[in-house]
């Protein structure tokens, strides 16, 4: 049974390993963790769905609103996860799931790996761009920081794109797989 303590010293950790790759390693450069062998790969390679569990960034949409005593309508987004469709070497096609406004969600994406550092470092795979299904974007890029040896928990940095340039911020998610998400990510 999980305390209020234990909750609250799981939520500075991951606050704290989130701060560390944002100011440490965006996208675009190599983070150095204790698991220095990690592959986005092997951590997608699941047939479990993999959950938001935390992010550094609000997640809402502001919609205008028809009420003209309220300017903007914000919707939040909640039951976030990604499910595995098919992964290869170089792809990772999987739906987004979420709910918003009440309404459950499903969007076809799809994930192309980095074989940047790959070629550079001949080490694994740490990062993908995701497009949606008709191939338009990049919506945003995912780099892999740092993934429990259970596959339980991972920690991406994540830079969003508008317009397919990217906005320059570098925010944090942190997932864990479906049979960890009532217990959290491990410590």
């Amino acid at each position: 049974d999980r305390t209020r303590y234990g909750i609250q010293r799981d939520a500075l950790c991951l606050r704290l390993c989130c701060i560390r790759l944002t100011i440490y390693g965006g996208v675009e450069t190599e983070l150095t963790n204790d698991n220095s062998d990690i592959d986005i790969v092997k951590v997608l390679n699941t047939s479990e769905p993999l959950w938001l569990y935390y992010q550094t960034y609000d997640n809402g949409v502001s919609l205008e609103s028809l009420d003209p005593a309220m300017d903007v309508y914000h919707l939040a987004q909640t039951c976030i996860y990604d499910q595995m469709k098919s992964i290869s070497e170089e792809s990772y096609n999987f739906t987004h799931s979420l709910i918003i406004g009440g309404r459950k969600r499903n969007f076809a994406l799809h994930g192309v790996f980095s074989t940047t550092t790959v070629s550079i470092t001949k080490g694994p795979r740490t990062s993908m761009k995701v497009y949606n299904e008709t191939g338009s974007g990049p919506l945003f890029a995912m780099k892999l920081g740092y993934a429990d040896e259970h596959g339980g928990c991972s920690v991406f940095s994540a830079t969003f794109y508008e317009d397919d340039t990217s906005q320059g911020n570098v925010d944090c998610e942190v997932y864990v797989r479906d049979n960890q998400r009532h217990n959290g990510p491990t410590n």
